[in-house]
């Protein structure tokens, strides 16, 4: 009953139909979950069989005591009055192993007060011996409390054989122990029928791995509706998305607008995020931003920098100034021309003394003229500098998105003082220069308003239309997708009844098994287990029959017939392969049973006991008599309690000691054919003997960490006694010869003719002698169980 076989079902009933395309198909078993679901993270725990029970101070047990378990396969009953001390070790085990007690759970404080011993309260302790198929064992699981302890509050550890204690870890058991809980006390009977409808339904449901179905159909109905929200959100946002780019006087808006329309998806990627659809008055407005003239300082410094270059060059341009001006250039001439007379009066005589002369001379009146060529110098770098600073109308002026008629008639009346007299245009510099800054501003001012508007309103929708982008690719095959997954999950949904049903079917035909063993001479039969409902109104429905009539039930059957019907659920789900608990503890579970039923529910234990270690707990003798009665194999355990809360236990039976005892009755017996009696009473020995010998091989083997299922199978291969006594001593069948040597030399040299004895028959063998066999037979058992 894994989740991978559910799945497997679901692949075959795919396979045999044709229903579903191979897409859908595949998308229903995509849906299940890969493998099946581990119940335990610990594989160290699987096979667990109890060895002990150790309780201190806790409920009615005072000084430790400790409860000896065969850690194996086998029924043991635990007997005693009521308030001995019996159902504390149950009570314990539970405890030490789920952190809680069902007796106690979910009911009043009252019901949990009194969980501390009377008599030796103080310091309680609990400790279970577990065995596992792990070569760590044993596994102690222990529970200690202070004497102002609560009894939620206690610590409890985990340790394997020799390895220190360390802290307990319940988590890697909850899973295993909500699914195949092997614990069942007498409280819990009545609320596996009558408790809630929807626990048992959950319970059956885990168990049979069919959370996976229903995983399964939720998954693909969240697939459906993702894709079905995916494809409506996709649309309706598209139309949103239209109307608010109609909205938008914005170029980018319009273009965008039409590939929304078209869904040209990979446009509108390039458009909104690699800048694809741009505004036309965007960069007119932004250049018309970036406009500069120059600054008030810039003017005023060109225009004093040119009135102070002005005045110099007034004052030092005096009528000597020029002359000597005119002197030099006339000298300096006269030094070029090439003539020994001179060319005006033709008199005169250049010769090399008029030469020096007149070059003294140049000098001289040089000095005199350096200051006016250093003011004209600067008085025409004065009036370049303010030339430069009056440019023409700036082309993004002209072209400007908003009207810049203002600005654009002030700046052309600044640039047109590059066309008159520097002096002029230096003396109106100033007063033009403050009406074409203010025009600039005020344009200015009006295109970056309209920039940020344009932006405001068209960077949320970008960012929109990229978002929808992204949906909108998401959802690209989504129409397609929603077609297969839509089908995938209407097979599913057909086919989860005949689903449930057919893993449901093992479990109804053992719950009737064992029904029919349990209801001795009830006219009720048990019918069909279904798992019914759903959601907050999801139980199991119980069909019975009473005498060829259907009925309910809750409605038809006695106290006892419920709890046999609780019995025949709960052994299924505690039974289950996959549980790693490979024992049951189950606590009163005779009361409200006729005496025909005690035998039934001895049967079924017995038949349980083939494959668990069964180990119930009874004040009523009803189930001991009838385990003797009906010749079951079972250890019987004696509880007692004395003064003080002081727990006693000894051993009443156990199968050793029943054969034991058949032969000495046997022996006691008269008026039987003495050769027949002899006979009964050697297979009695030899019985005997294996029996002691089978104890050892389980229990030695199982601490080893040996699956009782490869134990029962070397069992089985050893068909004679010698060979089991073989496994049992050397751990190998084959050597019988140093087996019974072994016997003889660890107990008594007539130890192996005893064996003999046994499987001979004790034919002709006196009182005496049949005497003396059973009590060598004895000593035989114990050594071997030693």
């Amino acid at each position: 009953m894994s989740a991978g076989s559910l799945r497997e079902l679901v692949a075959q009933q795919l396979s045999a139909g044709d229903a579903l395309s191979a897409r859908e198909a595949d998308a229903v078993l995509a849906a299940f979950p890969a493998g099946p679901v581990e119940t335990t993270a610990d594989t160290l725990l699987n096979g667990m069989f109890l060895s002990s029970i150790s309780v201190r101070g806790f409920r009615g047990i005072g000084p430790r005591t400790t409860l000896r378990l065969q850690p194996s396969l086998g029924l043991t009953l635990v007997v005693g009055r009521n308030g001995c001390g019996k159902s504390s070790f149950a009570e314990a085990a539970e405890l030490a192993l789920t952190g809680d007690n069902k007796r106690w759970a979910g009911k009043s404080k009252i019901w949990t007060d009194g969980w501390r011993n009377l008599h030796e309260g103080d310091a309680p302790e609990i400790e279970v011996g577990l065995q596992t198929e792990c070569v760590e064992n044993p596994l102690k699981i222990a529970g200690r409390w202070g004497a102002d302890t609560a009894l939620g509050d206690a610590e409890w550890t985990a340790r394997r054989k020799s390895a220190d204690p360390t802290a307990l870890n319940r988590a890697t058991l909850a899973n295993a122990l909500e699914l195949y809980r092997p614990f069942l006390s007498y409280s819990e009977l009545g609320t596996l029928i009558e408790g809630s409808p929807s626990g048992m339904h959950d319970a059956l449901h885990r168990l049979l791995g069919l959370d996976d179905l229903t995983t399964a159909l939720a998954g693909l109905q969240q697939q459906r509706l993702s894709l079905d929200k995916v494809t409506k959100e996709v649309k309706r946002e598209k139309d949103s998305l239209l109307a608010s780019l109609a909205a938008v006087n914005d170029d980018r808006a319009r273009k965008v607008s039409e590939l929304v329309k078209s869904q040209d998806l990979t446009e509108l990627s390039r458009a909104v995020v690699g800048g694809g659809a741009t505004s036309s008055a965007g960069p007119g407005l932004a250049a018309v931003g970036a406009v500069r003239l120059p600054s008030e300082a810039e003017v005023s410094a060109a225009v004093a920098t040119l009135g102070v270059a002005t005045a110099r060059l007034v004052a030092v341009a005096t009528t000597d100034a020029a002359s000597d001006a005119a002197r030099i250039e006339l000298l300096t001439r006269a030094l070029e021309f090439d003539a020994d007379r001179c060319p005006v009066c033709e008199e005169g005589t250049l010769d090399d003394e008029w030469r020096a002369r007149t070059i003294r001379l140049i000098e001289e009146t040089r000095s005199r003229t350096t200051e006016l060529d250093a003011a004209r110098l600067a008085h025409a770098d004065a009036t370049t500098a303010l030339a430069r600073l009056i440019q023409p109308v700036p082309p993004a002026l002209l072209d400007s998105p908003i009207p810049a008629d203002d600005a654009i008639a002030a700046w052309r009346e600044w640039s047109d003082l590059a066309l008159v007299d520097p002096s002029l245009a230096a003396h109106a510099l100033p007063s033009h220069h403050e009406r074409v800054l203010a025009a600039l501003n005020s344009l200015q001012i009006r295109a970056r308003t309209e920039l940020a508007l344009l932006d405001e309103v068209w960077s949320p929708l970008a960012r929109r239309v990229a978002a929808w982008v992204e949906m909108a690719n998401a959802a690209a095959h989504a129409p397609e997708r929603l077609k297969t997954v839509r089908a995938a999950e209407n097979w599913l949904k057909n086919a989860a009844a005949e689903l449930r049903e057919e893993r449901m079917r093992p479990l109804t035909e053992l719950s009737q098994q064992v029904w029919t063993t349990l209801r001795q001479q009830s006219n009720v039969e048990l019918g069909g287990i279904a798992l019914a409902g759903s959601a907050s109104s999801r139980r199991v429905s119980l069909d019975v029959n009473v005498d060829g009539v259907e009925g309910a039930a809750l409605g038809v059957m006695s106290q006892g017939e419920l709890h046999a019907l609780a019995l025949s659920l709960f052994l299924p789900r505690a039974t289950a392969e996959q549980s790693p608990f490979r024992f049951l503890v189950i606590d009163d579970p005779v009361q409200s049973m006729d005496p025909a039923k005690v035998d039934g529910l001895a049967r079924v234990l017995a038949e349980v006991a083939r494959t668990r270690q069964v180990v119930v707990f009874t004040h009523d003798l009803r189930l001991p008599e009838a385990v003797r009665r009906l010749q079951i194999p079972a250890t019987v355990l004696d509880v007692q309690r004395r003064e003080k809360s002081v727990v006693k236990i000894r051993v009443s039976l156990d199968p050793v000691r029943r054969y034991l005892d058949d032969a000495r009755a046997l022996s006691l017996t008269k008026g039987l054919p003495r050769n027949e009696a002899n006979e009964m009473i050697a297979l009695c020995c030899r019985l005997a003997i294996e029996s002691a010998a089978t104890s050892k091989v389980r229990r030695v083997l199982g601490e080893h960490g040996f699956a009782q299922s490869d134990i029962t199978e070397q069992l089985e291969k050893a068909d004679r006694t010698v060979q089991k006594i073989a496994l049992a001593v050397l751990y190998d069948r084959d050597r019988e010869a140093d087996a019974l040597a072994q016997l003889d030399a660890g107990l008594a040299p007539w130890a192996s003719d005893v064996v003999r004895a046994c499987n001979r028959g004790a034919h002709g063998s006196s009182p005496d002698d049949l005497t003396d066999l059973i009590n060598r037979t004895e000593r035989i058992a114990k050594w071997l169980n030693k």
